[in-house]
């Protein structure tokens, strides 16, 4: 879905310096009214240290454009129909950008045409907050609603009217659910990097849903929390890791130090990347750690990848920041899988021994002083079992929870859960009747979390 925001920057761009170079951008206005009201079209320039602006007209709101005297640099390209007439963006306007979904970065180092950009109306519903930011940073903070928790599906978005991230903010969507999360866009990438200050409605804890279906939501504050200067090492034990069709287990050390001269409040998890470039759900983690000034350690452990993981080149990765989204520092190395096979040798992906505790446990050996908080605690009993088993588990938090259980092909054969759930310990019965004797896997999934194991039915 194409983002409409409100993008009232115009107290940003008055301070601005008009540029003097003969590029011009030139395109279409669709989408705007035609006699509606002028559609005022800024090349807004990314240079925060020679901060300039050029403006273009659309005189019957609809239509071509052009934008003249465009100095070579980084633009982003926002156009409003000025219906009301009173100058500024407001939210009687229609609203456009150059980007599908975002705002793009547009490099102009010529003349630039057909450059077209579509302005609609903005919605009705309304998130609204507060930011705040550390001191010391400085750039555009962007704030933006995404339909999915990990912010790869961006709906809408907006930009505060400040450059140090201490703002009041309004997101204009249609009713219904999102993600909120804000970052200080230090280096002007549009993107949430390891340098931003960054924070999602939920953090520390897996991002919440901000429900907006039949009314505003307001009181949804972003606290930007700075970078933290933390490093995970990630390394193979042996080299080159090849794994085969049957499945089988690799060896790794994992380590972290706090580098900064406070404690850091950090998660860790790691994960894989599969040949077909997406991403598995955390083998080991999320762990909440605190590290104490000057930690640094490293433990070894042990992986194991099964047999019906596809053949190809796997990335192993470590990453340290607050799961899923904000990533202060990562680590990875590659293994190979030979082929696929159908073997029972190996039938899940785990860590020898890494229940979270125990991880942690390993670490805490060691004198630091290291804590944790697991989200979510599942067991099987009995296991093996003929012909039902019970699964239980427990949430530190209300959540969603989808419980379903697939053979060693990945089919699924039950889904046991697919709602929302209280905090505390819950317990669901599988009934296996029908299906033949073999290894069952059941997968966990809720807001916090995802939780992987195996059951073995014995008729």
């Amino acid at each position: 879905m194409k983002a409409k925001v409100l993008l009232t920057m115009l107290a940003i761009l008055l301070v601005f310096s008009i540029s003097a170079n003969a590029y011009t951008i030139s395109g279409n206005i669709d989408g705007a009214e035609w006699f509606g009201g002028i559609t005022y079209i800024y090349a807004v320039s990314l240079d925060i240290m020679n901060p300039s602006f050029s403006i273009g007209l659309a005189l019957l709101g609809a239509g071509p454009y052009l934008i003249l005297d465009v100095s070579e640099g980084d633009y982003i390209i926002f156009a409003y129909q000025d219906r009301d007439g009173n100058l500024i963006p407001s939210v009687n306007d229609y609203i456009g950008y150059y980007g599908d979904g975002f705002p793009e970065v547009l490099t102009v180092t010529g003349n630039v045409s057909g450059l077209d950009i579509l302005v609609e109306p903005l919605p009705l519903t309304t998130i609204s907050g507060t930011l705040t930011c550390p001191a010391g940073y400085s750039g555009l903070t962007l704030v933006y609603a995404a339909s999915d928790p990990y912010f790869e599906e961006i709906t809408n978005f907006s930009i505060a009217l400040t450059l140090d991230g201490n703002a009041d903010y309004t997101l204009f969507v249609d009713p219904g659910e999102y993600y909120v999360m804000a970052h200080l866009d230090a280096d002007f990438s549009f993107a949430p990097s390891s340098a931003d200050p960054q924070f999602f409605w939920g953090a520390p804890n897996f991002p919440s849903v901000v429900d907006v279906t039949d009314m505003n939501a307001e009181g949804i504050d972003l606290p930007l929390i700075a970078p933290q200067d933390v490093e995970v090492t990630l390394e193979p034990v042996g080299a080159p890791i090849v794994i085969p069709a049957s499945g089988g287990t690799f060896d790794y050390i994992v380590g972290g130090s706090n580098n900064q001269s406070e404690p850091a409040n950090v998660q860790v998890w790691l994960d894989a990347t599969l040949p077909d470039g997406s991403a598995s759900p955390p083998l080991l983690g999320p762990v909440q750690m605190t590290l104490p000034v000057g930690f640094t350690s490293d433990r070894q452990r042990s992986q194991a990848i099964p047999s019906y993981a596809p053949a190809g080149q796997y990335s192993f990765n470590a990453h340290v920041g607050i799961y899923p989204v904000i990533v202060w520092n990562e680590a990875s190395f590659d293994l190979e899988k030979s082929a696929s096979g159908s073997d029972e040798i190996v039938s899940d992906w785990f860590s020898y021994g890494d229940e979270l505790e125990n991880w942690v446990r390993d670490w805490e050996g060691t004198g630091e002083s290291v804590s944790v908080e697991t989200y979510n605690l599942i067991s099987v009993y009995p296991n093996p079992f003929n012909p039902t088993t019970s699964i239980s588990y427990h949430l530190s938090a209300v959540s969603h929870v989808n419980i379903s259980v697939y053979d060693v092909s990945g089919r699924l054969v039950a889904e046991l859960i697919d709602g929302f759930r209280d905090a505390g310990s819950h317990e669901v019965t599988f009934d296996a009747v029908g299906l033949s004797s073999g290894i069952y896997l059941y997968k966990l999934t809720t807001d916090q979390h995802q939780s992987m194991g195996k059951m073995v039915l014995m008729k």
